[in-house]
């Protein structure tokens, strides 16, 4: 048997085709992995159902740095008023859920639809339970899994895209049917638990079942044909 093998051979062996399967299985897992660092954008009737008014809402999670054990992730909240008709003036809350088990948080920046840097009306991030209905989401029920901040921007007096940037450092990202977009409308002029509209939305993604169902395609078509 000669040492070298024709490469048409190594391409039919067993040991070459499990090599193969186990190249795309990897490949696919970690795109599945990587499909959770997205951009979830709601549509408008997800956004209406999520008692938006009008808003659309967006969330996006990217790991920016650190490492596998512990990332640095950043993640934008975008609120775009463009189309909004509701009565409310305001916005006083903000808050979301999209990583697990994270050590620290911090709000970079909030922009309105200027870019002008507003995050001086907005408090420090924090750990909390996004609830639905009157009161704070930023402090009732701590939760880790949840991040919250509390402010005040006068959305419907300057319509557009309202963009809060957090960073985050350590934990996973969960599966994007668990993620949530949580908000409060006010009119009160000031932050903290104001009676207002509330916005609640968690909308299931298949992005990352679709892969993992090609991935189990993939192994099932390889395994038949052995």
């Amino acid at each position: 048997m000669h040492f070298f093998q024709p490469i048409e051979q190594l391409r039919k062996s067993p040991l070459m085709t499990r090599l193969s399967v186990a190249l795309v299985t990897a490949m696919l897992l970690l795109s599945a992995s990587t499909a959770s660092a997205l951009t979830l954008n709601f549509t408008a009737a997800e956004s209406e159902a999520a008692g938006a008014r009008g808003s659309l809402l967006s969330l996006e999670v990217n790991q920016t740095g650190g490492t596998v054990i512990d990332p640095i992730w950043t993640v934008l909240m975008t609120l775009d008023t463009t189309s909004y008709y509701g009565t409310r003036a305001g916005f006083n809350q903000i808050g979301f859920g999209a990583i697990k088990d994270w050590d620290s948080v911090l709000l970079i920046s909030v922009t309105d639809p200027f870019s002008n840097d507003i995050a001086s009306d907005w408090t420090t991030a924090q750990a909390g339970n996004i609830t639905s209905g009157f009161g704070s989401p930023c402090t009732d029920h701590p939760d880790l899994f949840k991040i919250c901040v509390d402010g005040y921007s006068d959305v419907k007096t300057l319509m557009g895209a309202y963009v809060w940037e957090f960073e985050i450092v350590g934990g996973d990202v969960q599966d994007i049917d668990e993620w949530h977009w949580g908000g409060q409308y006010s009119d009160l002029g000031m932050p903290g638990p104001t009676e207002g509209w509330i916005i609640s939305a968690v909308i299931p993604e298949p992005s990352a079942a679709l892969v993992f169902a090609i991935g189990f395609g993939v192994i099932s078509a390889a395994q038949r044909k052995q």
